[in-house]
């Protein structure tokens, strides 16, 4: 049995190089639209931290509450006591927005005093009773070192007709 070859025809072909041409189209516009995204974004630095009462060496991430403000950590700064006195034992802070600015406020400073925990390592999250958990690199004691703790920080109550 003899097999037929099939000849594109003209129409094909223009057809196919005409596809080909608008896929190559669309994807140079889409990268140039991302290209053209990524500078256009704005930086905007919302603290500085300064190694103080507000801490230093904030790395872990932050946490938003369901008003939009934002909880974090910083490893180092805060008050300094202890074997952490030159450099601080760190904070957890909220960044809470006042108008057009953000606004940053320690709402804790760690120490190392009777083996307390210290150094703060990650970002901070809620627990379903409203409390911040989180963790430290430094605190507690294991075989006479420095292990790390789990923290829970619950804000102070409020009494009634106070």
């Amino acid at each position: 049995m003899v097999q037929q070859q099939v000849v594109p025809s003209i129409y094909d072909i223009n057809l196919r190089t005409r596809a080909g041409s608008v896929i190559s189209l669309a994807v140079l516009a889409a990268l140039l639209t991302v290209a053209s995204t990524a500078h256009a974004q704005t930086l905007t630095v919302l603290h500085t931290f300064t190694g103080g009462a507000d801490g230093a060496g904030p790395g872990a991430g932050l946490t938003r509450d369901g008003a939009g403000n934002f909880y974090g950590t910083a490893m180092d700064g805060g008050s300094g006591s202890g074997v952490c006195a030159a450099s601080g034992c760190g904070t957890v802070f909220k960044l809470a927005r006042h108008g057009s600015i953000w606004v940053l406020n320690p709402i804790y400073e760690f120490t190392s005093l009777n083996q307390g925990p210290f150094n703060p390592s990650a970002k901070v999250i809620f627990g379903p009773d409203g409390a911040l958990y989180g963790t430290t690199v430094n605190g507690g004691s294991c075989s006479g070192g420095w292990c790390g703790t789990i923290f829970k920080l619950q804000p102070p109550r409020r009494f009634a007709g106070a």
